[in-house]
């Protein structure tokens, strides 16, 4: 049998060439990969689930949990914001309530020193207002200046899947940048348990149109593993998309390149949101207990207002690297005084 030689050169500085053989059809593929110190455009050719693997064990569902205390107001009352100043305001409600508000995403251990473990995320996944507002509305359906309700936050809770970690409080957050540093102790017996991500800290204006990234992340509170292109890495510093499929619960999670393959990956950004399309609809009255309404039965109660959200799935916009790095170096002694590591940024910081 004639053996068939295919020859694929992708010409570069320094490239390396490889060499793959397939018994089954009798081919042999000689393949030249980019080594110029580039971010790579291409899938690895090489193993890359051992890296992965040690990656995975830094990343953590952490889940962001606020309780208020509503206190609501009639119309005549004609409730406005330059009251609220007035410590006896609340005491004009007719009525008083407790609610909560939620939210889940990914974090990412980066720092570990003695009993202390740093976390970065989005700031959205884990800022609550301290105070809430609605308003009454006026004859034409507009928001009125007569507040119908104040919410007051009464505490947070920010708690990640991992045994052995305390409640963790917001070290450093920019809510313009959505970034936020969340730390707090680790019982020493779950040491083990954790990796701190060690992977270079990249820099995300070399990125270029093309360039291949990894994506993990929790969506729908499964950790997961995804792939996808980089998009407009030069319209704004700040930020670049991605074309990757994420879900609630994907934000806050890291995207990696490589440079010149396997296992040079690095972080050049965190996952910040998807594009969502919001619209309110009818919907029953709640029921509690988790109960159901019985399918196809007749509904007569009252019907409230409801909002429902359609994602746009493969559009993700990424916080970058340099957007990191920049609020770090604006707060670096801050974030060390409270005792936590960022050996990991150390170095950039002060090179950069």
């Amino acid at each position: 049998m004639r053996q068939l030689i295919n020859i694929v050169k992708i010409f570069g500085i320094g490239s390396v060439l490889f060499l793959f053989t397939n018994s089954c059809s009798d081919k042999l593929t000689i393949r030249e990969i980019y080594t110029d110190g580039e971010y790579d455009t291409q899938f690895p050719s090489e193993e890359a689930s051992q890296f992965i693997s040690e990656i995975s064990r830094s990343i953590k569902l952490i889940n962001s949990l606020a309780f208020y205390k509503q206190y609501r107001f009639k119309y005549s009352e004609n409730i406005r914001i330059e009251s609220i100043a007035d410590p006896s305001i609340l005491s004009k409600s007719f009525a008083a309530s407790n609610f909560n508000k939620s939210s889940s995403g990914t974090a990412t251990v980066v720092g570990l020193a003695n009993n202390n473990i740093l976390f970065l995320t989005n700031a959205h996944i884990v800022y609550f207002p301290d105070t809430l507002y609605t308003y009454y509305a006026d004859e034409n359906g507009e928001q009125s200046g007569r507040i119908e309700s104040i919410s007051i936050k009464e505490s947070q809770t920010n708690y990640p899947a991992a045994v052995g970690i305390n409640n963790l409080e917001i070290v450093l957050i920019d809510n313009k940048k959505d970034i936020a540093f969340v730390g707090g102790t680790i019982d020493n017996s779950y040491r083990n348990n954790l990796s701190v991500f060690s992977y270079t800290i990249g820099d995300s204006r070399e990125l270029e149109w093309g360039d291949f990234v990894y994506v993990f992340g929790y969506p729908m509170h499964y950790k997961m593993l995804t792939r996808g292109i980089v998009s407009i890495p030069d319209d704004d510093e700040n930020y670049f998309m991605v074309d990757v499929n994420v879900n609630r619960g994907s934000s806050g999670g890291i995207v990696l390149a490589l440079r010149d393959g396997v296992p040079n990956f690095e972080l050049v950004g965190i996952i910040s949101w998807v594009p969502a399309e919001r619209k309110n609809v009818l919907a029953p009255k709640a029921l509690y207990n988790d109960k159901r309404y019985q399918v196809d039965a007749k509904y007569e109660g009252e019907m409230f207002i409801s909002e429902i959200e359609n994602v746009k799935y493969g559009i993700a916009r990424v916080v970058s690297i340099q957007s990191v790095k920049s609020l770090l170096k604006e707060n670096y002694e801050t974030v060390l005084t409270e005792d936590y590591d960022l050996s990991a940024f150390k170095t950039i910081l002060e090179l950069d």
